[in-house]
């Protein structure tokens, strides 16, 4: 129940003890970020960095973490990326020879991740590898967990590799003599990620798609796999990459195997309207929670539902939570906290939650598609500078809630105000909007695999023609 204060206090007595070690640094700016402190978290990565400055690991805890943050601008994001990918590029060796058939019957593509398993990642990845039947996948794991939906995963590729523990040139070695003709970074600079492996160029083509929304800072990784809600044109200028624009989305959601039904809208047995949010503490700025306060004021009779892990009562991370919300002003007796749950239960903590309130500049992706199949639309706000603040954006259009979608603060609180208001039509919504996901493009994932695999075609005949 003392987590953060025993971790706060080891860290800090670590640091004092080894001041010459990254160590100590990284460990406290992880606790800092988890806890939603990222510019004291970024500081201490600035530090860990001078000390280890070719620490690929820090580098990545440092891009991942920026994406959170409203203070970190796209274009520091990417001068840090490119110095990241001149760091880590100037010590590989890459490949300039593959041994691979120049016109497959199918390309053999190649997946590295961490998250094959019971992970967001793979929520968004299990139908696809269902429907690809133009593709011969090969999947390289780079975390050795597994469960059931490795498993499912694993039925629909030609090959799986478990990486974990292996050294960066072996694994590079490994994917380029399976022959494999594009490779996927599915992570990005989240956790278990390869980036030091696609640094060798096992593959003569290399792409970034689904576990990122920013540049990878690699010049060797070609593409990053986008759409045109996601990344318009614009954001170009933000990639080390050159974007590859799917057609309609880059995200096809698999429905949740753990699917309780849509329950009746909860404020008309309570007699109030429940808003919720269910997303990490790293994600709620300060700027998002003082709109959320300003929220409630203009709904006097509304409660608030956040779910979180370690948000649960006793724990240390639950009166954290407690006091960012009482510095903006939100009365603690309108709030429910929830903790951790099995992907079961939060589904069905969702039940008893009337709308949900995404969150700034790091948007739901996941969760709003969830949300959607439990009949819970997301009041989501759009930012046009990256990627990450357009995930709601690109959920809500595809399934036909553009009017959910706000492009500033008082445009959020007018439409979620307004839905509160009219319990009759909130209550319509809830009711059609599973059958609105499940028949959307966000769903259709035999039209997404032919989208998909078309482009992955295309680079590799882009290839052809300029080798």
């Amino acid at each position: 129940t003392n987590y953060v204060a025993h971790q706060t206090i080891n860290a800090d007595s670590f640091i004092a003890s080894n001041p010459s070690s990254e160590v100590p640094l990284v460990r406290k700016a992880l606790l800092l970020s988890r806890l939603g402190e990222l510019d004291d978290a970024l500081a201490l990565l600035d530090s860990a960095l001078t000390i280890a400055p070719r620490a690929a690991h820090i580098w990545s805890c440092k891009l991942s973490i920026s994406n959170y943050s409203t203070k970190v601008t796209p274009v520091e994001s990417l001068r840090a990326a490119a110095a990241f990918g001149r760091m880590l590029e100037g010590k590989a060796k890459p490949f300039t020879e593959w041994a691979v058939q120049k016109e497959p019957q199918r390309l053999r593509v190649g997946m590295v991740s961490g998250d094959l398993n019971r992970h967001p990642v793979a929520y968004f990845l299990e139908e696809v590898l269902r429907c690809s039947d133009r593709i011969e996948w090969f999947a390289y794991a780079t975390q050795s967990k597994r469960d059931d939906v490795s498993r499912r995963i694993e039925q629909h590729v030609t090959l799986w590799r478990d990486m974990s523990g292996l050294r960066i040139q072996d694994a590079a070695r490994i994917i380029h003599n399976d022959g494999i003709h594009i490779l996927l970074d599915l992570s990005g600079h989240t956790d278990f990620n390869a980036l030091p492996v696609f640094a060798y160029k096992p593959a003569p083509i290399q792409a970034s798609w689904l576990g990122y929304f920013a540049t990878t800072g690699l010049s060797s990784i070609d593409y990053v796999i986008s759409d045109p809600i996601s990344s318009p044109p614009s954001l170009q200028s933000q990639f080390c990459e050159v974007l590859w624009q799917l057609p309609v989305t880059r995200l096809c959601f698999s429905e949740p195997a753990e699917l309780p039904p849509v329950s009746e809208l909860p404020a008309f047995k309570n007699g109030y309207v429940t808003f919720g949010s269910f997303q990490r503490l790293d994600k709620y700025t300060g700027d998002m929670l003082a709109c959320w306060s300003r929220l409630l004021q203009r709904v006097p009779s509304a409660r608030l539902c956040l779910q979180g892990e370690g948000f649960e009562a006793g724990t240390d991370i639950h009166d954290l939570v407690k006091d960012k919300l009482g510095r903006v002003g939100i009365d603690l007796a309108r709030v429910t906290l929830l903790g951790r749950q099995s992907r079961e239960e939060y589904l069905r903590s969702m039940q008893e939650v009337d709308l949900l309130l995404d969150t700034f500049p790091f948007n739901g992706a996941t969760t709003t598609c969830e949300a959607l199949w439990m009949g819970l639309p997301t009041v989501t706000l759009s930012g046009d500078d990256r990627m990450v603040a357009r995930q709601g954006a690109l959920v809500n259009e595809l399934v036909g809630l553009n009017d959910l979608v706000a492009h500033s603060f008082t445009a959020y609180e007018d439409i979620a105000v307004n839905l509160a208001e009219d319990l009759q039509m909130l209550a319509q919504l809830r009711a059609r909007l599973r059958q609105k996901i499940s028949t959307s493009p966000l769903c259709d994932a035999a039209a997404f695999a032919i989208d998909l695999t078309d482009a992955l075609e295309g680079m590799w005949n882009a290839k052809k023609v300029n080798s």
